[in-house]
């Protein structure tokens, strides 16, 4: 987690500057950016942790895990993906397609 952190370091600080002189919020619905995707409103408004996602800046989404697991599993999430393409931190390539 230190590592993802510090290795977000320059994007962060460079999202925090654009809120400053935007005032636009660092973290923020997905409706936000996605205002024509009617899912956009299903995620970000999820109070069961079914989806509970959000933009982190202009150029990530973030899908927590909010729900305890079994001891010794992976949880598991299904997250939606706008359209378009997206780079996978994961795996360290860019999508289009994802398989859920």
């Amino acid at each position: 987690a230190m590592l993802m952190r510090a290795k977000l370091l320059p994007y962060i600080y460079t999202s925090y500057f654009e809120m400053y002189n935007t005032g636009l919020s660092f973290v923020r619905p997905l409706y936000y950016d996605f205002q024509e995707e009617e899912m956009a409103y299903v995620v970000s408004q999820s109070l069961d942790g079914k989806y509970s996602q959000y933009s982190f800046g202009n150029d990530m989404m973030v899908a927590p895990i909010v729900q305890k697991t079994d001891e010794g599993r992976l949880a598991r999430k299904k997250v939606w993906i706008p359209p378009g393409k997206w780079y996978d931190l994961v795996y360290g390539s860019w999508r289009e397609k994802w398989r859920m």
